[in-house]
């Protein structure tokens, strides 16, 4: 299985526009609104990267089984997706509505009852890159990405110039999701062609409910695991909405925010590192030795760049956020550490659980980690504040660590200890070529004018 060079950029490229939009929309808050509007904003977007995930849990496995066998065009499944989307999202916004009854603060509360002008079109606008994805159509993923934010970075420029309530930015969002589908659907007559496409073929009542009920069953796993593995990933910020400040919520979303800088390379590397192992699976090798270069290599390049981010981090805080948020800079160089050293052994662990058929122990070290990762936090919030999650998170890597090293010897013979000393040797042969890359590079020898 060859993976072309040209769709892992794409791959990559596609990606971050996620953690762009998230990143950009956070520094901006944080510089026009008080540290307790961003802490607001903070658990909103928890709670909507939640509803994100678990409505993406269960469309996912369906999704994929019906493209991979034309069902999509063939059966006219596509209009059943989009009720499913629909439902799900009154329901979500009802829950919204409902939810903010009972909340005291007046932006977030402000936010959830505006959810019903977002929720919608970001649940379509995310089914159309789906779809795209699918279709290998990666191009068509990046306009669309493009187009949507220079669309949302005009819109927000344009509310800078004067004050306005949180939830305005909730209109802006929508504004732009709308004319970013809307153009897409204009300019490649995507509404024609589907009217053309499946005219010829109704579907019933009864199809309809049938098969909705099969998304559901058949997207329940995937729904408990996003759940769990999003719960452990935002449990931070959930836990210091409800016993800390709004402000220090503010500091912990900050954080994770960079983190997810730290661990964007090593999700974008895992397609290349599950092509490599399915390359030599097929050839009839184990892929032990490719495991271990892979975490060894990873872990290594890593270990260069910490150093260097962490730095920028320092520098980079209070100037994009201000002073008020340079307490979220140790929170971000722990957690970059954890991200830094573990994400690549994590990512390892579930390509290789995958090609050996036992996926179900990937969803068990994600259920386990999300347990102990929401038990150990809320005790150390309540010991150390909001510093306490970084226990929390070290706690679980270390059982995470325990769990996976033990998996490995049983499967592959493979030992996490080995790994980590091959990265130390491999740390030493790249030190010496960054050195002189730097020094080619950005050192001049003369520098007389």
């Amino acid at each position: 299985m060859n993976i072309p060079f040209r769709n892992i950029l794409w791959a990559i490229f596609n990606n971050a526009f996620e953690i762009i939009l998230g990143f950009g929309t956070l520094a901006f808050v944080t510089q026009h609104y008080t540290a307790s509007e961003s802490g607001s904003w903070v658990v909103f977007t928890a709670l909507t990267f939640l509803i994100t995930k678990i409505r993406e849990g269960m469309l996912s496995p369906s999704l994929i089984r019906d493209s991979a066998e034309n069902r999509l065009e063939k059966e006219n499944r596509l209009p059943l997706y989009r009720l499913f989307i629909v439902l799900f999202e009154l329901a979500l916004t009802g829950l919204m509505l409902l939810g903010s009854i009972f909340v005291k603060d007046a932006a977030l509360k402000s936010l959830m009852q505006w959810y019903g002008v977002l929720g919608p079109l970001a649940a379509f606008f995310r089914f159309r890159i789906q779809l795209f994805q699918l279709k290998k159509q990666f191009d068509w993923v990046f306009v669309t990405n493009v187009s949507f934010i220079v669309l949302y970075a005009g819109g927000l420029f344009l509310i800078s110039t004067q004050p306005r309530a949180l939830y305005h930015l909730l209109f802006i969002h929508s504004a732009s999701l709308l004319l970013s589908l809307g153009g897409f659907a204009v300019f490649n007559g995507y509404q024609s062609k589907v009217r053309e496409k499946h005219k010829a073929k109704s579907v019933s009542i009864w199809e309809m409910l049938v098969a909705m009920r099969q998304i559901i069953s058949f997207g329940k796993e995937g729904a408990l695991k996003e759940i769990s593995g999003t719960l452990a990933n935002r449990i931070g910020v959930f836990l210091s909405a409800s016993i800390l400040t709004l402000a220090e919520t503010a500091l912990i979303g900050l954080s994770q925010r960079y983190v997810q800088l730290v661990q964007f390379p090593n999700s974008a590397l895992q397609t290349i590192v599950l092509s490599e192992l399915l390359e030599t699976m097929k050839s009839g090798r184990s892929i032990q030795l490719s495991l271990h270069l892979w975490i060894s290599r990873i872990t290594a390049v890593n270990l260069i760049a910490l150093p260097f981010f962490i730095v920028s981090i320092a520098l980079a805080v209070p100037l994009i956020h201000g002073s008020a948020f340079s307490g979220a800079i140790p929170l971000v160089i722990g957690g970059s550490i954890l991200a830094g050293v573990i994400s690549p052994i994590g990512n390892a662990f579930g390509s290789a659980m995958m090609l050996l058929g036992k996926p179900e122990e990937a969803a068990r070290l994600v259920y386990q980690s999300s347990a102990f990762t929401i038990l150990f936090s809320l005790i150390g919030m309540l010991f150390f504040g909001m510093y306490g999650v970084l226990l929390g998170a070290f706690l679980a890597e270390i059982i995470g660590l325990i769990h996976m090293r033990k998996i490995f010897i049983q499967e592959l013979s493979l030992k996490l200890e080995d790994a980590a000393i091959e990265s130390i040797v491999s740390l030493k042969e790249l030190l010496p070529l960054v050195q002189k890359k730097l020094t080619t590079n950005f050192i001049k020898p003369d520098f007389r004018l």
